[in-house]
């Protein structure tokens, strides 16, 4: 539906397992490569704001997709 109307979905990650979700939805097509993703770190709900989770983040990305 993104592609038909040209327009990219921004993923808000608040915790690594919704990066599978993210990978989920590119291999099924519904999202294409590449993904705009924002980190969403040191709030409630999401993983403490510090360098090792910013890294672990970007560690599995790679690694996923």
């Amino acid at each position: 539906m993104f592609a038909k109307y040209g327009t990219k979905p921004k993923a808000e990650v608040y915790d690594s397992g919704m990066l599978n979700n993210i990978a989920y939805l590119v291999n099924r097509g519904y999202v294409q490569k590449p993904v705009h993703m924002q980190f969403v770190l040191g709030v409630l709900g999401a993983l403490s704001a510090s360098i090792e989770n910013l890294c672990t983040h970007r560690r599995e990305v790679r690694s996923i997709l």
